[in-house]
């Protein structure tokens, strides 16, 4: 009979002992989850770091979790993926931009580094 190891870190463990499928994911749930923790207690300077990780997790989670998938799972994804994006321009463009016009902020002054900012992003392979 197999031992059932329960507890923190269980499935962190199985994980990275090449445990079962589910505690694979649990775990980079968990990855996930601790990156967010610490992204918002990080300070400036680590925050770009911690962003990075996160982002490089959850493609790779994403990766996994559709490899092997056929048809309705992959779309079932990538639809998951669309709501998540349209919430998030929705807030934005109700939401946000209305308050940033209204609060004086210097938008030209601003698109400028911004489009610096997504332009040395682009030339880094980002």
């Amino acid at each position: 009979m197999e031992r059932m190891d329960q507890g923190p870190g269980a499935s962190m463990r199985a994980a990275t002992a090449g445990g079962d499928a589910i505690g694979l994911l649990i775990a980079g749930h968990e990855r996930v989850s601790a990156l967010f923790e610490r992204f918002e207690a990080a300070n400036d300077a680590d925050r770009m770091m911690l962003a990075r990780q996160i982002c490089q997790e959850l493609t790779i989670h994403a990766q996994i979790e559709a490899s092997g998938s056929r048809g309705s799972d992959v779309e079932d994804l990538v639809q998951q993926l669309r709501e998540a994006i349209e919430h998030h321009v929705e807030e934005e463009e109700s939401e946000l931009f209305p308050e940033v016009r209204s609060a004086g902020v210097d938008l030209l002054g601003l698109g400028t580094q911004l489009a610096e900012r997504k332009r040395q992003l682009t030339s880094s392979g980002l």
